[in-house]
């Protein structure tokens, strides 16, 4: 074009320009657009100060020494290997898969504003429009928090795309913040600054679901997390990103009608050749129509697959889509076709689940599940209800015994109550979409498919997977081996990493992840309840970058996997920024659990490579930019210095202090129970934690974790009790005391648990309970067997709650249920030991041999294995439930025996079964 050729004559090759050595593209959008023949500049609303017009875009930055490179004629990129940086308002563009395995960085246009206003190519970071970073436009700071946790929040943060600045700026988005009594709240409270003062808590739930929630629930001064109400249900808003994605069946979205804008100027096609595929069974008004549009819009209906660039079917079978699939056209469905028609924009229809071809007979696995849904409105429930018959299981809206599972926004409905009682599983809606889009049933014990953060309705968060499009050529188009690669974001972080492995020689660790606080069920009125819970009324209500070189664009980030906290990977080699380790970084659990300086710092070290720079002259304050020269100091600036700081202060650390490169191995993985030396110390307990992971000790909030288990004497808490099952070896504050005093690791056995009082009291022998507890455990379910084919139920009423008694159970091998005397419950008799079966991830059984646990109590007893216990308090309302415990056992031919907790905690506690009539509860007693 005149004009384009205009900017290539007037480029200038001065290694003094700001953007000398960038050669660049732009991609036309909705936001962005495409007409280089205007010749008024348009402002775009989401970039508050740089015009979002195209020539005015090419214009800053030839101006300032970069390269342009205009599209080809079909819309395309031309060579992208050729590219530094392409610019554009999101990522649904066909080349941004290649431009990501390319490292040509992809960013916003508020990048060249930002970049000319502070007279420097910034990192593109903060820049990049995948929202799979979803901290992308987040800018944080810390007030005043534990050492640990302050770094692992700022390496959870940079491995997500955002940035962290030292002091408070006005670039700063989110103020970290136990509470607001800090010189940095005071401030941005007195400037009136638009930054949110939120809780740690709010990074904990993101990463713990790898997505951005809503920060409302975590802010100060009162953050609803921390109310009485917290585990009430929120309003629920429909996001946006899933209007035309809701369905996979062209039936329920039309056209938009004559002579609607889009349709008068629809260009969306200009350049594309589409074939329709045979299986999408049109009419011939239909087909006609659907032509008539895409050639009036600039392109083309070809019935040659070898001539087109883009394949529109139903299903994922058939010649016509293993053709186009491994010739590697664009392939999509006939909603797609209909979305992009109706926005006149292009989307990638990968980035959509239900804008790609559907399994013609589902998705392995799914077959034969039963699911409903709770908590989701609108658009959300609509896409749920499609991806769960695309997956292939059965959808029902009304929810009986015999669904398999329930997938909820949260945990606050009739639906939840219910299937907790009848062993349902519970999941939110990532299970599903992350099953789907990988093409295989995704294992339940992630605990990412079982996190419900409070306060927070996951609806907001419903439609952001991409479909996995190498699991899909594995499962639905293998071959085509000389097809160009499409998108992997896995095979890609592994490439980035060996490239980093061989750089790098420092090792890695990892900041461990804790369980997710549990809330305790709450107690309701349970009589005359339905068996059947219909879905129109389950929905609870709230009650109230450098000059002339590349750098490696940042990978899309991925969901944090579940850190192992092995030697293994404590010595593998750090990688770069956004690669699978600073994926790992994120997945920590704050406020749960303390993290070590040592640990956290090694962690941050390795996102500081492409923050480096020099430590500041002076403790920076906040500039309001007034007339007077005052400096604003931007996010960026104090990222590239956040590094050497960070440094700094580790080096000052006294003895015990560790950093990457000395870190021992962990001998001992210790929790600790019943000890108060570090109430509302966390500084205290951060430098200690520090000092005993120098020496080999990690700490841990996991009973299934535990190793060595320290406690003043026996006791009867959650941690002690759940952890014996494990066999740890049990030791005596003692041991703690001498490790912190002589900075050295004593043997255990010197420091030994003894309480004689407490072993008459409870009437066990704790050497013989870990002995028994060895025996019972078993290597391959890592749980105990204590009570393997148990199925105890426990009334919400009991003291320390169903939550503690369910982990108290599930750590033995037992199933615990909630019993609210629900109609029409199905009770389950014990199962022999010798009928159980390991069960794969996807539920088939397997064989192996495993140690023989200790007799079963009663195992030979037929009366006593027909026998269901109900654990209860002795409360008013929970013995209303005992006469409608043992009716609905009589009518089932089963004997009920109801039982005081004493009975549940001496068992797990010596790990042995037994019986005694003083532990049976009878209202006349």
């Amino acid at each position: 074009m005149p004009y384009e050729a205009e900017v290539v004559a007037e480029r200038s090759y001065d290694e003094d320009r700001l953007f000398y050595g960038i050669d660049f593209t732009i991609i036309p959008s909705g936001t962005l657009d495409g007409n280089l023949s205007t010749k008024v500049p348009r402002k775009h609303t989401t970039f508050s100060a740089s015009p979002a017009d195209l020539l005015q875009l090419i214009k800053q930055l030839t101006s300032h020494g970069a390269n342009y490179i205009p599209l080809k004629p079909d819309g395309r990129v031309d060579d992208v290997r050729a590219h530094s940086h392409i610019i554009s308002t999101n990522v649904e563009f066909p080349d941004y898969a290649d431009a990501f395995k390319n490292f040509c960085h992809v960013v916003k246009p508020s990048w060249v504003e930002q970049s000319i206003a502070k007279g420097k190519a910034l990192q593109t970071r903060q820049y990049n429009p995948d929202p799979a970073q979803f901290f992308q436009d987040v800018v944080i700071t810390c007030a005043d928090l534990p050492v640990g946790d302050k770094d692992a929040i700022i390496a959870g943060v940079l491995a997500m795309g955002g940035l962290y600045c030292g002091p408070l700026s006005k670039s700063v988005t989110h103020i970290v913040a136990l509470t607001e009594d800090n010189d940095k709240c005071r401030m941005a409270r007195r400037k009136q600054l638009s930054c949110k003062i939120v809780l740690p808590h709010w990074f904990d739930d993101c990463l713990q679901l790898g997505k951005k929630i809503s920060e409302k629930a975590y802010e100060l001064p009162n953050p609803e997390v921390l109310q009485p109400y917290h585990d009430t249900p929120v309003d629920y808003c429909t996001p946006a990103h899933l209007v035309g994605a809701a369905s996979a069946l062209s039936k329920t979205v039309s056209l938009p009608s004559s002579p609607a804008p889009t349709r008068k100027a629809l260009r969306a096609f200009s350049g594309k050749v589409i074939m329709l595929g045979s299986d999408l069974l049109l009419s011939d008004h239909l087909r006609t129509t659907i032509c008539t549009i895409i050639t009036s819009g600039g392109g083309q209906i070809t019935s040659d697959n070898s001539s087109a660039n883009i394949y529109i079917g139903q299903y994922r079978s058939g010649s016509e889509y293993i053709t186009a699939s491994q010739t590697g056209k664009e392939v999509a469905n006939l909603v797609w076709l209909y979305h992009v028609i109706n926005t006149n924009a292009w989307s990638n229809p990968l980035s959509q689940l239900l804008h790609y071809p559907v399994p013609r007979h589902g998705i392995d696995g799914f077959q034969g599940m039963r699911i409903s849904l709770s908590n989701y409105v609108g658009e959300a429930r609509i896409y749920l209800e499609h991806l769960v018959k695309a997956a292939g299981a059965n959808f029902t809206k009304t929810m009986k015994q015999e669904n398999t599972h329930l997938i909820t926004a949260h945990k606050q409905s009739e639906k939840c109550d219910a299937a907790q009682e009848w062993n349902i599983n519970i999941v939110n809606h990532l299970w599903l979409e992350e099953s789907y889009a990988k093409c295989e049933v995704q294992v339940l014990t992630n605990k990412r498919y079982t996190h419900f953060p409070p306060r927070t309705n996951l609806g907001e968060v419903v439609g952001q997977i991409p479909i996995d499009i190498e699991r899909a050529r594995k499962v639905f188009f293998p071959g085509g081996e000389d097809a160009p690669k499409l998108f992997n974001y896995e095979k890609l972080e592994k490439e980035d990493r060996a490239r980093t492995e061989a750089k790098k020689t420092s090792p890695k660790t990892t900041v461990p992840a804790s369980s997710a606080a549990t809330k305790p069920f709450p107690s309701r009125e349970e009589d005359g309840r339905p068996a059947i819970i219909d879905d129109h009324y389950d929905t609870a209500l709230p009650r109230g970058t450098a000059k002339n070189k590349r750098i490696h664009s940042d990978v899309v980030a991925r969901t944090p996997s579940l850190l192992h906290r092995s030697e293994a990977l404590e010595k593998q080699t750090p990688p770069t920024t956004g690669s699978r380790a600073s994926k790992d970084v994120a997945k920590f659990r704050l406020g749960k659990l303390t993290y070590t300086t040592s640990d956290a710092g090694a962690l941050f070290a390795q996102e500081k490579d492409v923050t480096r720079g020099k430590k500041r002259t002076s403790a920076a304050a906040l500039h309001d930019g007034s007339e007077d020269g005052e400096r604003e100091q931007d996010a960026n600036d104090e990222a590239e210095k956040a590094g050497a700081r960070k440094g700094r202060k580790r080096a000052k650390s006294g003895p015990g202090s560790a950093t990457a490169a000395n870190l021992p191995s962990v001998i001992y993985t210790l929790m600790i129970t019943g000890d108060d030396r570090w109430a509302n110390k966390p500084k205290k307990e951060s430098e200690d934690a520090s000092r005993l992971r120098a020496l080999g000790i990690f700490l841990t909030q996991e009973p299934s974790e535990c190793t060595l288990l320290c406690a003043p004497r026996i006791l009867r808490t959650r941690k002690f009790v759940s952890a014996i099952a494990y066999a740890p070896t049990i030791v005596a504050t003692s041991y703690l005391d001498y490790v912190l005093k002589q900075n050295k690791l004593p043997e255990p056995t010197d420091h030994a648990l003894s309480d004689p009082a407490n072993e008459e009291k409870y009437g066990l022998s704790l050497a013989e309970s870990i002995h028994r507890a060895g025996l019972n455990f078993d290597p391959e379910t890592k749980r105990g067997r204590l009570f393997q084919g148990w199925t105890i139920h426990v009334t919400t009423d009991v003291t320390g709650g169903f939550e503690t008694f369910k982990e108290v159970v599930q750590s033995n091998g037992g199933t615990c249920l909630p019993y609210r005397g629900r109609t029409g419950l199905k009770l389950h008799p014990r199962r022999p030991v010798a009928e159980q079966h390991e069960r794969g991830k996807n539920g088939e059984e397997t064989s192996h041999s495993l140690p023989t646990p200790l007799p079963s109590f009663g195992a030979d007893d037929e009366e006593e294995m027909r026998t269901v216990y109900l654990v209860s308090a002795e409360t008013e309302d929970d013995s209303k439930l005992w006469d409608k415990f043992r009716r609905t056992a009589e009518k089932q031919d089963l004997r009920a025996r109801i039982v005081r907790t004493d009975w549940l905690l001496t068992a797990a506690m010596s790990q042995q079964v037994v019986w005694d009539e003083k532990w049976e509860l009878r209202k006349d007693a």
